[in-house]
């Protein structure tokens, strides 16, 4: 059978067009950002390091670049807040910890257009990208527990006012190997039902593989079984339609949370 020259480069470009979507999905969540500390207990009077993660091999993948971060602090055990002034060209923040109990820091990146292009991506939205073949809008929220001696206060749990966020409903320094913690997921400060939220613990895999898995609730709430002591993390990620689908077509969220269990 013969096939125009016409049929033939249509042909070829539904091809392209599959795999540049494919690659396209394939690499959705393939960078995320993420907090890590050099000690999630240190003694008061001295300091922490905190390190700003972005890649998607934990624990460690590139350091972020805090130009691109719309804030970035943390709240004391008495809940005040405090700027985290972090340096591109210098990893790890120092923290001084100065009063006894749980601490929180949290980071937000600012949000970006991403739209898949012939000529590859481009940051920018369909509006502004006439050869988009798909857009998404990009959120990503981070925060990390820590503590001076011992667990002490409410920080943990704080809302902040993140697009996507979870809060611990228990402080997990109290939290033991095979306890469960329960996490609360809000999107737009409201309970986010039937979602996955998927934990891992440090050293269980460099691949993105999880060690748990658990769904929300009607509330918004899930249980993470902790099977192991070491430092946790749990990724949440959250997709929705754009609401003005002439500038983008998907929203694409994504909050991780670490902490240690001992």
């Amino acid at each position: 059978m013969k096939y125009g020259k016409g049929l033939v480069r249509r042909f070829w470009l539904l091809i392209f067009l599959f795999l540049i979507v494919g690659a396209y999905t394939s690499m959705a969540y393939a960078h995320d950002m993420w907090l890590n500390m050099d000690h999630h207990y240190r003694e008061v009077g001295a300091t922490a390091k905190i390190y700003l993660a972005f890649g998607h091999s934990y624990p460690f993948s590139d350091f972020g670049d805090p130009a691109r971060m719309k804030s970035f602090y943390y709240l004391d055990p008495q809940g005040m807040k405090h700027s985290i002034k972090a340096q591109k060209d210098i990893p790890g923040t120092k923290i001084r910890i100065d009063q006894k109990g749980t601490y929180l820091a949290a980071v937000e990146m600012d949000p970006i257009f991403k739209c898949v292009t012939p000529e590859g991506h481009k940051f920018k939205s369909k509006k502004e990208a006439v050869d988009c073949i798909k857009c998404t809008f990009n959120q990503k929220f981070a925060k990390t527990i820590f503590y001076g001696d011992k667990p002490g206060g409410d920080a943990y749990r704080k809302v902040l006012g993140h697009s996507l966020e979870m809060t611990p409903q228990k402080d997990p320094g109290l939290i033991r190997p095979g306890d469960y913690l329960t996490i609360k997921a809000l999107f737009q400060g409201k309970p986010l039902k039937s979602v996955y939220l998927y934990a891992t613990y440090l050293g269980f895999s460099t691949e993105g593989d999880f060690a748990f898995t658990a769904k929300t609730d009607g509330q918004g709430i899930a249980k993470i079984k902790i099977l192991k002591p070491g430092i946790w993390y749990i990724y949440l990620p959250h997709i929705t339609p754009h609401q003005e689908k002439e500038e983008c077509d998907k929203d694409k969220y994504a909050a991780i949370l670490t902490f240690e269990v001992r």
